[in-house]
């Protein structure tokens, strides 16, 4: 059965929709209509009924909604105010949505816009255009729905109130993710968590994470979908019931892909439990049928059947063609199982007369197959073929048809972009011919103007010009005087600009050096050819280094390291850092991590002469690795820098020794070494503090390691060099105008 494909985005989607809505809680549902039977003013009656209209709605109480939102079309002719109709059209844009009226959804919320704006209310406005992609993305329309959330980018940007940016990205994540571009659609709902974060945004925070979760289950990979339901659970908000539902049902879906029957049947009753408790009939029906699924799998097929028939009444009561079409392809799948061939026949009949209405093509296909294996199990080899045709013809169509609509809309675009072309066209005539009737009108005034005033300025001008003569020797007297001194001063400046120029170009040469000795791509190959090294020196020259040797037997060696300072000073300590490695390891051939630490501790302090106070902060930091390739083990050493591996979506931190490469105020002790068996698809990162410490986003504060291991932790899955991508990207974004504070430095194998 594939009961689980349609909970992925599309449930999701339905969630971060329905979310928008403002949701009532019962004790707040009867408080507020006593309220509306006193006499309170129009303009709060409106904001009353409008909440009780979109909170029944979404509840599944159509009926109810309705009642209610006569009560408030009755308020706002009253009122007459573009706010209020513009909230009208909103509850309608809802009404037909969940109807699955596209269509009728759109022309409703386009209304409601048309209003907002007169109202000048721009929130609205916004929340109308997100709606509207959001059915596009329903739809499967993919381009629209990005289309017009780039809109609603530049829209937002444009108004200077950034409060809903969260939302869009959130939404663009969701268009990603339906197109499979999984690294897009990670990137920008990763983008929305941390925008919603910023502002303090729990709730939307954690939808973000439920949008982390579903894109994570179409990847396959279901642990980390559990990574970010647990997250939502640790988000210390109030969940709204929507997305406490969406949550238990969403979890019981993951444990079910991931065979862990007992914990999906647990979270599969939590759901069906929670949506009883809060009379939301629409998670009630898609928790029954995620429960059916469980109990299919464990071949209780009867009982599946009885909560496929309870989904089928409520579906029927709330009058959603979607959720009944998708209870009867259930009831066939599970009646298939059972050897029902009469039932299982009647009911892929009945969902794809509704999916055919709904215009769902990829449910039709599901119908038809689900009604060719019936076939083929009755032995009906005749009528088994005919479908199985029908099958075929069925995607032919489909992509006929996906061929004349592409054709048809690129058509009409073009004629359109004409037609505009030619109205634009004679615009600009009719304009030019207005400009110079205007132009001309000027210069006949302005004519008139300059000639009066040259009589009054050239009378001013003899009195004038006797004592401007004589203040002008003076005035050439001080000019020869400065002449002189800027002379003194432009070849000052170019003596100081001379020497600048000198000492940069030492500097870039510096960097070439430095660039040649750091450890080179060949070689780090070797040690892994899934890798990646961000380097950004703050200074041209870097006080950070990265080091990589693989020994003849089988052992790859990897340091990174942060010395004193950045710069010129701090290029001189990585170059000796750099030169003393390859002494102690290739030379002398020492392999062991913490030996390695000790002896270089020792060749810093001698080459520094580090016998005075005065000199204790010269040295550097750095994490050493040894991978044994042979039993893949991986040995570790640090000072005062760490290391952290990434398995699946669990951070393994191995933490270094609290001193330096260099003297320092503290007992002189050896530097220790850990041992850790890989595993293969282990990511192992060393980062320097450059990345973490760097100031900026929208309150210029620091990035900060928790929010580097989140990131890490969301785009571990992905190839290194996309790593290596989102990483710079994220980087500057964060920075933006910003100076850069410190070198920055991250390495990124996989084993």
């Amino acid at each position: 059965m594939n009961i689980i494909e349609s909970v992925k985005m599309k449930q999701l989607f339905i969630l971060l929709f329905t979310l928008m809505i403002f949701n009532v809680s019962a004790d707040k549902v009867d408080s507020l209509n006593a309220l509306l039977k006193t006499n309170i003013h129009d303009t709060l009656r409106r904001e009353i009924l409008y909440s009780l209209t979109t909170n029944f709605e979404h509840t599944g109480k159509p009926e109810v909604a309705e009642k209610y939102r006569g009560l408030l079309f009755v308020v706002i002719k009253r009122l007459n105010q573009p706010k209020g109709f513009a909230e009208y059209y909103h509850t309608l844009g809802y009404k037909y949505y969940y109807r699955r009226d596209y269509d009728l959804s759109i022309e409703n919320f386009e209304k409601s816009a048309v209003y907002y704006k007169k109202a000048q209310l721009l929130k609205g406005l916004i929340s109308c255009r997100i709606n509207i992609a959001g059915i596009f993305v329903e739809k499967g329309d993919m381009n629209k729905g990005l289309d017009e959330n780039r809109k609603i980018i530049s829209l937002i940007k444009s108004s200077g109130d950034n409060s809903m940016l969260a939302d869009v990205y959130g939404n663009i994540g969701i268009c990603f993710s339906n197109i499979s571009r999984y690294d897009s659609a990670i990137f920008y709902t990763t983008k929305a968590a941390r925008l919603n974060e910023d502002k303090g945004n729990l709730s939307g925070m954690a939808n973000n994470y439920g949008g982390l979760a579903a894109i994570n289950f179409n990847m396959n990979q279901f642990r980390m979908s559990l990574y970010y339901l647990d997250k939502i659970n640790k988000s210390n908000i109030t969940f709204s019931p929507a997305l406490k539902n969406w949550v238990y049902g969403f979890t019981a879906s993951v444990y079910t892909n991931l065979n862990q029957l007992d914990s999906a049947l647990l979270y599969s009753v939590k759901a069906i439990d929670y949506s009883k408790e809060t009379n939301d009939r629409y998670s009630l029906i898609n928790a029954l049928l995620n429960q059916a699924e469980v109990f299919t799998k464990q071949n209780k097929n009867e009982a599946a059947l009885v909560n496929i028939k309870e989904a089928i009444s409520l579906s029927k009561e709330i009058e959603s063609d979607v959720l009944l079409a998708k209870a009867y392809t259930t009831y066939g799948t599970v009646a298939t199982e059972l050897k029902l061939y009469g039932e299982a026949l009647q009911y892929f009949k009945l969902s794809n007369e509704l999916e055919i209405k709904n215009n769902n093509s990829s449910s039709v296909l599901e119908n038809i197959k689900g009604t060719a294996r019936v076939y083929g199990l009755m032995g009906n080899y005749k009528q088994h073929s005919f479908f199985l045709d029908s099958l075929i013809r069925y995607k032919d169509r489909l992509n006929e048809t996906e061929m004349a609509q592409h054709s048809k809309e690129m058509e009409i675009k073009h004629e359109t972009e004409k037609k505009d072309l030619q109205i634009e066209t004679a615009n600009t005539h009719i304009l030019l011919e207005e400009e110079k009737n205007k132009q001309k009108e000027k210069v006949i005034l302005f004519g008139a103007l300059a000639l009066a005033l040259t009589l009054i300025l050239g009378t001013l001008a003899y009195f004038n010009f006797r004592k401007f003569k004589k203040a002008n020797k003076i005035i050439n007297t001080q000019n020869l005087r400065l002449s002189v001194q800027k002379q003194e001063v432009e070849e000052q400046k170019h003596l100081v600009e001379e020497k600048q120029k000198e000492i940069i170009d030492s500097i870039n040469y510096a960097k070439r050096i430095q660039g040649a000795v750091l450890t080179s791509d060949d070689v780090w190959n070797k040690v892994s050819k899934d890798h990646f090294i961000l380097f950004k020196p703050k200074d041209i020259v870097s006080g950070d280094f990265y080091w990589a040797y693989n020994t003849p037997t089988n052992r790859s060696i990897f340091a990174l390291a942060d010395c004193t300072g950045h710069g010129v000073p701090g290029g001189f300590m990585s170059m000796l850092g750099n030169s003393f490695l390859n002494e102690i390891v290739i030379e002398n051939k020492i392999f062991n991590p913490s030996t390695i630490l000790n002896k270089l501790r020792e060749k810093i302090i001698n080459a520094l002469d580090q016998k005075g106070a005065e000199k204790r902060k010269d040295g550097m930091d750095i994490a050493l690795c040894v991978w044994n390739k042979l039993n893949n083990t991986l040995e570790f050493s640090g000072a005062n820098n760490g290391l952290m591996i990434l398995r699946k979506s669990t951070i393994i931190e191995l933490r270094p020794d609290k001193m330096p490469i260099g003297t320092y105020i503290g007992e002189d002790k050896s530097f220790n070494s850990q041992t850790f068996q890989l595993e293969p698809g282990d990511c192992i990162y060393l980062i320097t503090d450059g990345f973490p410490d760097q100031f900026g986003g929208p309150k210029g504060k620091k990035f900060k390691y928790k929010q580097t291991e989140d990131l890490l932790i969301s785009i571990h899955a992905l190839p290194m060099q996309e790593q290596l991508k989102i990483l710079d990207t994220e980087f500057e974004e964060w920075k933006g105008s910003l100076e850069q504070v410190d070198d920055v430095s991250l390495v990124g194998i996989r084993v």
